[in-house]
């Protein structure tokens, strides 16, 4: 009679066994997640043994006990010895295995274990949850009746920063309509500063299956601005520019920023952290030449992110309640309140940074006319512009006395990942020239 199994009643048995190389770990826990959340107990190496116990004793023990092995089978895993002699004591107990291919292995040296065992692919599964079904009922006889849901909402906001010149007051009525005619998405906010420099940021609340479709809808809106970046400055041009430095033509549109405050972050492994912050750790990147990654690749590419190589990228700044992640190519901020004033600090930060590195950029890149070509040029008011936007910058990166210390680190870590230091270090070198 098929039993149909209740999540929070767990037997005290840990029946499921994952067999797997360390580099694989992800994929290890994320079956583990999913086979947990729906009421089956299981044994995980970097989890279930003490601190301080001998491997050999506890791993014996846990294979002995174990009704079924799942073994995460992948190239490195075939090549590791402890693999092989996990699988070899499991044969050697008689134990049920599922071999779960991840990444294609022909395996050589477990081929004598799983000859005649079937497999199952990660791949034509696709899913976590759907894996984890699939094993409760093969092997356990079991219906699952429950699932731990992947869906990540998000607060996601883009900053893209241009240069406008005057303040046409047709801009603020004007954005709205273009927005819809590119068919880009979110509510449209103009910032426009005194200089002629100025952000449009567009904000929407968006909710999606997995991280990777997150990544992927990140990359096709970013790509789909800047396809649009000569429209976008063609409308909400005023006049001819009138700076000193952009004597024929303003600065084109280059980038757009995102950042994303996470309003479920709890069903989130560290591993979807350090891609939504850091995209390009699973291959998916602002590139236009680049193919799109497939939800495949990217989890494949996901499998190998080490954490201690995503934090080497990131930087974790934590407050009582939420956590921001710091990259180079996205903000994060795990925090459930909806209205939260981390996040509209943050949006606060990143438009006046975002301004600030579009207008650094621009001067960087203009100024080597203005070495080249000296007399075409006021010296005089292109100096006076540049350190203009080195005080703002300044003043930017001025430490809050009276704020808190996680604000005060949050603006440093912005600062220091969007390198426009290396910008104004190049300026200098450039005004020094004149």
């Amino acid at each position: 009679m098929e039993q149909v199994l209740n999540p929070q009643s767990k037997v005290s048995l840990k029946r499921v066994f994952i067999s797997y190389k360390s580099d694989d770990e992800y994929f290890a826990r994320g079956i583990v997640e999913s086979l947990e959340a729906i009421g089956l107990n299981c044994w995980i190496a970097s989890r279930d043994i003490p601190e301080g116990a001998a491997f050999n004793r506890e791993i014996p023990t846990a294979i002995d006990v174990a009704e079924l092995v799942v073994l995460i089978l992948t190239r490195k895993a075939d090549e590791s010895e402890e693999v092989q002699r996990e699988i070899a004591l499991a044969t050697q107990g008689k134990k049920k295995i599922l071999p779960i291919n991840i990444d294609g292995c022909k395996p050589v040296n477990l081929h004598y274990w799983l000859a005649t065992i079937q497999w199952l692919s990660f791949g034509d599964c696709g899913s976590f949850n759907f894996l984890a079904q699939t094993i409760s009922e093969k092997f356990f006889g079991i219906t699952a009746t429950y699932f731990k849901e992947s869906a990540v909402s998000v607060n996601a906001t883009r900053f893209i920063p241009m240069y406008l010149g005057q303040l046409d007051p047709m801009h603020e009525a004007i954005l709205e309509s273009l927005v819809k005619e590119l068919d880009l998405s979110g509510i449209p906010v103009l910032q426009w500063f005194e200089d002629g420099f100025a952000v449009l940021m567009l904000r929407e609340k968006l909710t999606y299956a997995d991280p990777i479709e997150l990544l992927q809808d990140r990359r096709r809106i970013h790509l789909k601005i800047i396809n649009s970046r000569d429209r976008l400055k063609e409308a909400l041009k005023n006049a001819p520019c009138a700076h000193p430095l952009f004597l024929e033509r303003s600065p084109d549109i280059e980038y757009v920023m995102s950042v994303h405050q996470l309003l479920t972050p709890d069903g989130l492994r560290d591993t979807d952290l350090y891609a939504i912050c850091e995209p390009s750790l699973v291959g998916i990147t602002d590139d236009p030449n680049q193919t799109v990654v497939s939800a495949k690749e990217a989890y494949l590419n996901l499998a190998n992110v080490k954490p201690t190589a995503a934090l080497s990228q990131l930087k974790p700044i934590s407050t009582k309640t939420s956590c921001f992640y710091v990259g180079w190519s996205n903000v994060v901020l795990a925090d459930r309140n909806v209205n939260s004033a981390d996040f509209q600090r943050l949006e606060g930060f990143e438009l006046e940074l975002q301004k600030l590195w579009f207008q650094m950029n621009a001067y960087d890149a203009r100024l080597d006319e203005c070495v080249l070509f000296p007399l075409k040029y006021d010296v005089v008011a292109v100096k006076r512009e540049v350190n203009k936007a080195k005080l703002q910058l300044s003043r930017f990166k001025k430490v809050d006395s009276v704020g808190s210390t996680h604000i005060n680190t949050l603006k440093e870590a912005l600062f220091d990942s969007c390198r426009i230091k290396s910008l104004v270090e190049n300026i200098d070198e450039k005004l020094a020239m004149f």
